[in-house]
């Protein structure tokens, strides 16, 4: 070890080999490719997209209907009783609508089953839209309380159906 004198340090004579060690961790420290990591990026560009998108079919869905001098009369703007039987029928219909289980062995069933709710569905809607055009009368009343029997009855005997061919296959499965 050497003394320096000027600055009362004690100094540690460098190895031969000392430059060249420096010019490798130098070199190594230059030249080494840094991996980018550009997760923030592509949140961003994610993020960017479907909010662009989502305000695309969002101004894109929204049609303007036409101005209705009068709503349409439904069962339930003639009377409070009425209102009760038609929310009670239709809350009956979507519950059953929602306890069915539907599987690729009994698409074909719901798809009969679904055609015939769709045609009375539509029947409805037609019947609704007299009660506008028409004089409000038992006869139209009635036909509608029966439309709505009707498409339950129907829900309850597709689930019956469904009920027995599920039971029919674990029958089968465990003959």
């Amino acid at each position: 070890m050497k003394i320096n004198f000027k600055n009362n340090r004690m100094m540690k004579e460098l190895p031969s080999n000392h430059r060249e060690i420096f010019e490798q961790r130098l070199k190594k420290e230059l030249y080494q490719k840094r991996k980018r990591n550009y997760w923030v990026l592509k949140v961003a560009a994610t993020t960017a997209l479907l909010l662009s998108l989502g305000y695309y079919y969002n101004s894109t869905s929204s049609i303007v209907e036409p101005y209705k001098t009068e709503e349409s009369i439904t069962l339930g703007s003639l009377s409070p009783e009425l209102e009760q039987i038609e929310s009670y029928y239709t809350n009956a219909i979507v519950y059953e609508l929602s306890q069915l289980e539907i599987s690729k062995e009994n698409k074909p069933i719901l798809d009969k089953y679904f055609d015939r709710l769709g045609e009375l569905t539509s029947q409805y809607k037609n019947e609704s839209a007299q009660l506008d055009i028409d004089k409000i009368s038992e006869k139209s009343i009635n036909a509608l309380i029966d439309n709505l029997q009707l498409r339950l009855q129907l829900l309850l005997q597709l689930k019956e159906k469904l009920n027995n061919s599920k039971d029919k296959k674990n029958e089968q499965n465990t003959v």
